[in-house]
């Protein structure tokens, strides 16, 4: 009998130990994003969530005279492209216009917990000038004229 009682008290001393308390949320996630380098036709930067079970990032073009409208975290988780939640992830995007600003927006979650919209940004590059070159007449060429 004492056997059995020491086995329930050792079983219960167990069971209370447990870390799971169900009227504890997780701790809320965040996202980061850090620019990185442009061309004319692309951009990098780098996505790091901490905290988190799920990230992703979307990201737009900025038209002149015309407001971007910052999406919810649950449109970014739902609507983006999901990257590692685990560890900081580096993207390109590629190709895109060149001379153009875009505005990247990135969240996170951890379970029911929703992190802010992080955004960033950037801009591509400058086409580069057309090289004229000048050749001058050739003599067969003044001759013609």
């Amino acid at each position: 009998m004492k056997k059995i009682l020491l086995a329930l008290l050792i079983c219960a001393g167990v069971a209370s130990c447990k870390d799971d308390d169900p009227g504890t949320e997780p701790p809320k996630p965040t996202v980061s994003l850090t620019e990185g380098t442009s061309t004319t036709t692309s951009i990098t930067f780098t996505v790091t969530p901490d905290e988190a079970e799920k990230c992703a990032y979307l990201y737009a073009i900025v038209e002149e005279n015309v407001q971007v409208e910052q999406p919810s975290a649950e449109t970014v988780l739902k609507d983006g492209v999901q990257v590692s939640a685990e560890q900081a992830t580096p993207v390109t995007l590629s190709p895109l216009d060149p001379e153009s600003a875009y505005i990247v927006f990135a969240a996170a979650s951890n379970g029911s917990v929703l992190s802010e919209v992080t955004t960033l940004r950037m801009e591509t590059g400058l086409l580069p000038e057309p090289c004229l070159l000048y050749t001058s007449p050739s003599p067969r060429d003044r001759s013609l004229s």
